[in-house]
């Protein structure tokens, strides 16, 4: 019997590592530039993700330990679907952005005090790594992890599962219905 883990796996190295390797694709991608006195999209960001229409799209957004050998090297920070893939990474990115500096935060108590952003910021700023995107056009899959053809949300769905089936991401991945509240210090620093 397969495990979630192996799925996972199986369907990272089928997928954006594959692009990774490949002299094709232009991954990995890294999002955001730091080079200036603001955070912006890098050249190669911008560049991957502009020209493409409405479609049928899953992105995901990741940490990679370089050089890539395998899946285990693909951390995933967020999983997300859409037709209009352009716009929504665009507005990842600025939220990520107004989410800086992490240590000017203010918990207010409440349940969900902490956004996905805030998530994403503070991974992003506690990485060895640069956060990389990767797109997929659905329509050009043949398969998802479970080996059927599945419709956008169907696979963001299946990936989410997959990802919150293995305790080892749990501190990265921000795509969470419950996000616990409480100090960002549990990022280590």
């Amino acid at each position: 019997m397969t495990t979630k883990a192996e799925l996972w796996e199986d369907w990272i190295e089928r997928t954006p590592l594959s692009s990774i390797r490949s002299s094709e694709t232009p991954d990995p991608v890294p999002m955001i530039d730091t080079s200036g006195t603001e955070l912006e999209t890098t050249d190669e960001f911008d560049n991957y993700r502009y020209g493409r229409g409405d479609g049928q799209y899953l992105y995901f957004l990741y940490l990679l330990d370089e050089p890539a050998a395998d899946a285990s090297d693909i951390i995933p920070v967020y999983i997300g679907e859409t037709n209009g893939v352009t716009s929504r990474l665009y507005q990842h990115f600025k939220e990520i952005r107004e989410a800086f500096p992490t240590d000017a935060w203010e918990d207010d108590g409440s349940w969900g005090s902490w956004s996905k952003y805030d998530h994403m910021a503070a991974v992003y700023e506690h990485a060895e790594s640069p956060l990389y995107a990767w797109i997929l056009d659905v329509e050009e899959l043949d398969t998802g992890p479970y080996g059927t053809s599945p419709y956008r949300q169907e696979l963001e769905a299946k990936l989410v599962g997959l990802v919150h089936s293995q305790s080892r991401f749990e501190r990265e991945f921000a795509n969470r219905n419950s996000f616990r509240t409480g100090s960002h210090s549990r990022w280590g620093k």
